[in-house]
């Protein structure tokens, strides 16, 4: 069953925001230019086995490969293939952003930024028509999400007053800015 998608025309770059660490692992790949598992875990301060299953996910995507000319096989290094370097840029200014407005723990959440692009394609955007546009996002999800980009002062959530009132939701500055660089996936 296919699902309607923010990003509707690039599924690998759908699938980056499935790992907590994949845009910053391609945001420093594309810094570097190709980066040590160790050297992974500790510029991004992050667990072993989250950095590793993102590098696991990016190389099923197609996005990374492991030198294969480079040293220990206990210690690996990674390079982005084609389709990595396509999507690095978007992901390095992605990253710089929420760093820059201390977003990036809430940022790198699954469903945050797909959010916050559905939002801002959509706005004024109800909740039912973000679930749609979204696919395969729980109701649990979507609630969460819109409450966490709300308490970040990224969104505004306006009841209108009408019979039967509806629920809208709208950007402000700060998260327009923020869709506008998630917007910078989309090459469809």
């Amino acid at each position: 069953m296919a699902h309607a998608s923010p990003i509707p025309g690039d599924r690998h770059a759908r699938a980056l925001f499935l790992r907590r660490w994949c845009v910053p692992i391609l945001a420093r790949l594309h810094a570097d230019g190709g980066c040590k598992f160790v050297t992974l875990t500790h510029t991004l301060k992050a667990q072993p086995t989250a950095v590793r299953d993102a590098l696991d996910h990016l190389i099923s995507i197609g996005l990374v490969r492991r030198n294969s000319g480079y040293g220990h096989p206990l210690r690996p290094e990674y390079l982005m293939t084609r389709k990595g370097e396509a999507l690095a840029p978007a992901a390095a200014n992605l990253d710089e952003r929420l760093i820059a407005l201390d977003l990036r723990e809430l940022g790198l959440r699954r469903w945050t930024l797909p959010v916050l692009g559905a939002v801002g394609s959509l706005q004024p955007a109800r909740f039912v028509a973000l679930s749609t546009a979204l696919g395969d996002i729980t109701p649990r999800a979507l609630s969460l999400a819109l409450r966490d980009l709300g308490g970040a002062h990224l969104l505004t959530r306006e009841v209108v007053d009408e019979h039967p009132p509806r629920t809208e939701y709208v950007l402000r500055p700060r998260g327009l800015a923020l869709a506008r660089a998630y917007e910078a996936f989309n090459f469809g």
